[in-house]
């Protein structure tokens, strides 16, 4: 990745994938990383087939994990951000750095029910840490029990910090214009 030319860098592609399992960092390190499936990012896991089934795909409400082991020359290092775009419908991120981890990210509250979970669809960025070892590992709980969507609507992307800043704040930018020419339309609606 030559970030001169390339700014960001989507992370689209196979991700590892564990249907209907919350794992935590620990439980990931230590016993569940051989054991994965591999999704689509982005991807709606209802078009997935079902882990032991021929062709039952698996259902639009539930819970996964999905993770991402990035592997950094020494020197792509430098100053970088992660961009995480909407995914359906809440999530939990942890970043695991050389055994360290922390959550670094919430949307909504990851739950193992509708009873139990809080949907809320949002983008955020997060400045990282350089990596102790040359490798970061991105572990995403994801639930779903109330959109249309599972899984990652749009893939995160990786990129300068300031880049990513930036990108961000032009979309806010954009959202409140077309928010602000909605509402002149609604309001020339109305006065006529």
């Amino acid at each position: 990745w030559d970030s001169d030319a390339h700014p960001t860098l989507s992370l689209a592609g196979e991700w590892k994938f564990y249907w209907n399992q919350q794992l935590s960092p620990t439980t990931y390190d230590t016993t569940k990383r051989g054991e994965a499936s591999s999704a689509p990012v982005p991807g709606n896991w209802s078009k997935l087939a079902e882990p032991g089934s021929r062709n039952e795909l698996l259902p639009q409400h539930g819970i996964a994990t999905y993770a991402l082991d990035i592997i950094f020359n020494e020197n792509s290092w430098n100053n970088l951000s992660l961009n995480l775009n909407e995914v359906g419908s809440s999530y939990r991120l942890f970043v695991i750095n050389a055994g360290q981890t922390t959550q670094v990210l919430q949307s909504g509250t990851v739950g193992q029910s509708l009873q139990t979970s809080q949907p809320f669809i949002k983008r955020q960025s997060l400045p990282l840490s350089a990596p102790t070892n040359n490798t970061l590992t991105l572990l995403v709980q994801v639930s779903n029990f109330s959109h249309g969507f599972s899984g990652f609507i749009k893939a995160p992307e990786l990129g300068i910090a300031e880049v990513i800043k930036a990108q961000n704040s032009m979309n806010t930018l954009w959202n409140f214009l077309c928010l602000g020419a909605l509402l002149i339309l609604c309001i020339s609606q109305f006065a006529s």
